[in-house]
């Protein structure tokens, strides 16, 4: 992963948290899922765990929640990887 890709890949989190704070749902989901895309392959970064619980809270939201719980198994499984504690924390939560 290249620093413009992770400067990339959190404008798009903090698009992605804007929109779900707007209510605009689908698009805090797309701009989670292109966030998500480009981050995935760096196992080594622990903002994929974030990015991944905080698009099941929006599918939680939505009362999706086998969509939810997905998406909260593996920001869990991806912070335990990567050892991020605070990530790990929140995903038990």
């Amino acid at each position: 992963m290249t620093q413009t890709d992770l400067e990339k890949a959190r404008r798009l989190v903090d698009m992605a948290r804007s929109a779900e704070q707007q209510g605009h749902t689908e698009k805090s989901l797309a701009f989670f899922d292109d966030a998500i895309a480009l981050i995935e392959h760096a196992m080594d970064f622990p903002l994929l765990a974030d990015v991944l619980r905080w698009k099941g809270t929006v599918y939680r939201e939505l009362g999706e929640t086998e969509a939810a719980s997905r998406c909260y198994k593996q920001s869990l499984a991806h912070a335990e990887r990567v050892g991020a504690v605070g990530a790990k924390a929140h995903g038990f939560n």
